[in-house]
């Protein structure tokens, strides 16, 4: 089913490419991350410690994979609820630039941490990450079916804030 692109469309005043979508998905991404990273992982570590590395590894790469789609479906919902889109791949510019910026942001935190500590890394070994966050982010988007704007019934409105209602 394909839906026509409104007037309010950001593809009519950004192109492809719309800022608070990027904005969004990288703070999502970042954020996430940060919340496996610092809360989630210590309290497993004990039970990570326990099980073999293949397990661990696993148990890794499905958090961190799950959370990075999460970022891209939660970007791609963002501009559907707002602008409305008439295809999948109308949000994957969107998230992917947000997802590049999300690593290039996780990367600076990384190695800021890593300095403050003294420890000596080759900050291009995270490289290998960066195709891995844009793929999942990208991923994500595409998980998301096309649809209109979303309209909220007027008494409902006080609920939703005035920043999203829009």
């Amino acid at each position: 089913m394909s839906f026509m692109v409104d007037d309010r469309s950001p593809f009519v005043e950004h192109g492809p490419v719309v800022p608070v979508v990027v904005a969004r998905t990288a703070t999502i991404a970042v954020g996430l991350t940060l919340l496996l990273g610092l809360i989630l992982l210590p309290s497993i570590g004990d039970v990570l410690a326990e099980v073999s590395q293949g397990v661990t590894l696993g148990v890794l790469v499905l958090l961190t994979t799950g959370s990075r789609v999460a970022a891209g479906v939660f970007g791609a919902r963002l501009l559907r609820r707002r602008y409305g889109t008439g295809g999948r791949g109308d949000a994957v510019p969107s998230v992917v630039l947000g997802a590049a910026v999300a690593f290039l942001a996780y990367l600076g935190l990384v190695l800021l941490s890593a300095s403050a500590v003294g420890y000596e890394d080759s900050w291009w070994r995270l490289m290998v990450e960066l195709p891995r966050w844009v793929v999942e982010v990208g991923l994500g988007a595409l998980l998301v079916t096309p649809g209109p704007t979303e309209q909220y019934d007027p008494a409902l409105r006080r609920f939703v804030g005035a920043g999203s209602a829009h």
